[in-house]
């Protein structure tokens, strides 16, 4: 980055309990490997997700 940039913004966010989010997708996949089971997210899930995100993204950057 050059320097006349100056310092990026930085946002950040603290969350008063602990996050235990990947703990229980890791027992749930473990659980679907076991189980020969089929996860319960998928492709479409996760490309969801994304559309999702880049909607926030230019929401945000038409806000800025």
């Amino acid at each position: 980055m050059k320097p006349d940039m100056g310092l990026p913004k930085i946002t950040s966010w603290e969350f008063p309990e602990e996050d235990n989010s990947w703990s229980l997708e890791l027992i749930d996949f473990k659980i679907d490997i076991i189980t020969n089971s089929l996860p319960k997210s998928n492709i479409y899930d996760a490309h969801q997700n994304m559309l999702t995100i880049e909607k926030i993204e230019r929401q945000n950057d038409h806000n800025s």
